[in-house]
């Protein structure tokens, strides 16, 4: 089932290798030791114990759920310093590389990852998805050898998988974005918190014996196809979102939800020779603020675009999150702002929609952790075009808690589904639409140790061809007037239209 085939276990469909199993391996995880099976140094099907899982403080399935297609290669990798964490450096890469993959990833504290290449893949669908990832990078992490470490030959606290999780469980745009997708890049730059920039290069162990390695791996099941509909708009005029809006708002008065979000996409030309590193500048320049990033898995498309929303940060045992809602138009003239920030704070109906947010991250953390703080007055998170409310949780997890554990119970907060869930889920599916794609998913970068960074995926574009998606959302509750809700998502899509017709 789902978008693209999404169901097929290519592992079980593809010719399998004709040699002899290698003997059980020992293999050093996190201080323990697992006995595990391997079919082969870069099987697309792995059997993991859960005892892996028990040591990385997570719940891990025995083995991946079957939707799941993945890489597991040898890797060898060696770090050393490095100079500058820089997207100058993408385009260096891609010269001359054609369906290289790109990824650059920055947070507004200064953390930046850049990666070029791929040494190996991951993807799945269906409720398994983010437990399905936790799997995979532990198992890949567990094999791999480093060298040049600062603080010791550690893969589980070094390599890094870049990518994210769509929307859905089922959602999809195609081009590899698919409702799971990370890859590990062939050569990695990380400007880091606690050892400064450094630089990794992995190799497999099947790459070639001669020559520079392959700068991309085989890709299990992924095809450049998009899939139907993928670039189709929804509630792209104001008649149709002014019904959709009406329509959720007689929901809510009958009790069905208190809040729901509703998303309009919208698709724009490109001009021929367009470049998306060029947007990713713009990007950099105007929106500080944000996470700026660029996810290009060599296959045709790209989703680039500044977030200003943190969904979940972990790093140790410290882990922080924001809950966003609550919008405002920022004024041209600066003399107007005070005025503005005070009506969005005053404001009944944002504050609402803001408090459901901030309780919905409060408790989605609470099991897991040993502190947690949050802000007893939300703050105004002042952007390029729009003012929002922003209350930020931080606290400290469990050691050994893994970043994707938090965000699988944290994702889709209320600010871009609504509440109850479940409720406010089923009312988008059914109402909503098209696909949102990775549009308002998970998207950032993991460790096998439990470190990462995940943002929501908004105020981006898919990039596809000469066209470019892109979408907006507004939170629905009672006292919402439809048209100023349309006038929230036009401010919200003006900071990708202008980028995007800059000269």
């Amino acid at each position: 089932g789902g978008v693209g085939g999404h169901g097929r276990n290519l592992a079980q469909a593809a010719p399998r290798a004709n040699h002899e199993l290698p003997p059980p391996a020992v293999l050093s995880i996190l201080g323990g030791a697992v006995t595990t099976r391997n079919t082969s140094p870069t099987s697309l099907r792995l059997d993991l114990r859960s005892r892996i899982g028990a040591m990385a403080g997570v719940s891990a399935p025995t083995e991946l759920d079957p939707a799941a297609e993945a890489e597991i290669p040898a890797l060898s990798g060696r770090i050393e310093p490095w100079r500058e964490a820089d997207p100058s450096l993408l385009r260096e890469a891609r010269a001359g590389q054609s369906g290289l993959p790109l990824f650059y990833w920055e947070s507004p504290d200064g953390e930046v990852v850049i990666g070029w290449g791929a040494v190996a893949w991951f993807r799945s669908h269906g409720g398994e998805r983010f437990s399905d990832a936790r799997a995979w990078i532990t198992q890949l992490a567990a094999a791999a050898t480093l060298t040049g470490a600062p603080r010791g030959p550690r893969p589980e606290s070094y390599l890094v998988a870049l990518g994210g999780f769509a929307f859905a469980p089922d959602g999809a745009w195609g081009h590899g974005f698919e409702p799971a997708s990370f890859v590990v890049p062939r050569v990695l730059i990380h400007r880091r918190p606690d050892v400064g920039t450094i630089r990794i290069v992995w190799g497999r162990d099947d790459d070639p014996a001669d020559g520079e390695p392959l700068l991309t791996a085989p890709r299990p099941g992924f095809t450049p196809a998009i899939p139907c509909g993928a670039l189709d708009e929804g509630l792209a005029s104001q008649e149709a979102w002014e019904t959709a809006v009406a329509a959720a708002l007689r929901g809510i008065e009958a009790g069905a939800m208190e809040k729901v979000v509703l998303a309009r996409r919208v698709t724009t030309s490109l001009p021929v020779g367009f470049d998306p590193l060029e947007l990713l500048d713009r990007l950099r320049d105007r929106h500080p603020g944000c996470y700026r990033f660029l996810f290009d898995f060599g296959l045709g498309g790209a989703f680039l675009g500044a977030s200003p929303e943190r969904l979940i940060t972990l790093r140790g045992v410290r882990v922080a999150s924001d809950a966003i809602a609550g919008t405002a138009a920022r004024p041209a003239d600066p003399g107007d702002e005070a005025e503005a920030v005070e009506r969005l704070r005053g404001s009944a109906k944002d504050r609402s929609e803001h408090e459901i947010v901030v309780r919905h991250i409060r408790d989605a953390l609470a099991p897991f952790a040993t502190e947690l703080t949050v802000d007893p007055e939300p703050e105004v998170q002042r952007l390029r075009q729009l003012l929002h409310l922003r209350t930020r949780l931080a606290g400290k997890t469990a050691k050994g808690t893994h970043v994707l554990r938090l965000a699988e119970r944290l994702h889709p907060t209320p600010a871009v589904a609504g509440s109850p869930r479940a409720a406010a889920l089923a009312w988008i599916a059914e109402r909503e639409p098209g696909d949102r794609g990775w549009y308002a998913g998970p998207i950032g970068w993991m460790t096998a140790g439990g470190d990462g960074d995940f943002a929501v995926g908004l105020r981006g574009a898919f990039l596809s061809g000469r066209r470019a998606l892109l979408a907006a959302g507004a939170g629905i509750v009672p006292g919402s007037d439809p048209s100023l809700e349309w006038k929230e998502t036009e401010g919200k899509l003006s900071a990708m239209r202008d980028a995007l017709e800059d000269d």
